[in-house]
């Protein structure tokens, strides 16, 4: 019961903030430094496939997903976000930003029930919502689940084990929000090896707020 309560309060919350979600100083403290480096990886796995699946869960106003297919990059990308609001945000950037919009999807959809086949995608990503998730390990094993053999996820989130991400993420940002966790280095190592993951590393990043990079392979 409180899970779903905890899942219904995010939902309200992000369905509330998703017309200014944009204009957040969030974005350049926190968003922005998040997708270039997930960009980087994304870039480096994309050169490498004639074609390149790709998923991003908690994908907001799709700023991220833009940014992807802007590179020319050959990708199919799928933004995935529990927020309708969120998703009628990134259709509509989708549609102004991207010439070829067929090579971008949006829909609403929950992380611990992926409504996609098993082993469609090369890569999934996920910044900076995963401390909404209730149950956080089933998630990360919904996310093992819809890649393919050796694909590869990676979740960025606050680095709680810094100093001062100790009283950003597990001080302020509980103090306000209340129902969220961040994971410790360890916790994420762990729920990914419990969720089938053969490679796991882990890198830090982030120059105001503290980022943790946690990467897996499939």
């Amino acid at each position: 019961m409180e899970l779903h309560r905890s899942k219904t309060r995010s939902i309200r919350e992000f369905e509330n903030w998703a017309h200014s979600y944009d204009h957040s100083i969030l974005n350049s403290l926190l968003f922005e430094p998040s997708y270039k480096l997930m960009f980087g990886e994304v870039c480096k796995r994309a050169k490498r496939k004639s074609t390149f699946r790709m998923l991003d869960i908690g994908c907001g106003t799709g700023t991220f997903l833009a940014k992807c297919l802007a590179s020319g990059l050959d990708m199919e990308v799928t933004g995935l976000d529990i927020a309708y609001n969120m998703i009628r945000q990134a259709t509509y950037k989708a549609k102004r930003i991207i010439s070829n919009g067929s090579a971008m999807t949006f829909m609403v959809g929950d992380a611990e029930h992926l409504p996609f086949e098993s082993g469609y995608f090369d890569m999934v990503t996920c910044s900076n919502s995963f401390h909404h998730y209730p149950n956080q390990l089933q998630a990360v094993r919904e996310m093992k689940r819809v890649l393919k053999s050796n694909g590869e996820l990676l979740i960025v989130d606050g680095h709680r084990d810094d100093p001062l991400g100790y009283l950003i993420f597990d001080v302020a940002v509980d103090a306000v929000e209340k129902h969220v966790h961040h994971c410790s280095r360890r916790q994420f190592i762990k729920m990914f090896k419990e969720a089938g993951f053969q490679k796991v590393t882990q890198r830090m990043a982030g120059l105001y707020i503290p980022l943790l990079a946690t990467q897996g392979q499939a």
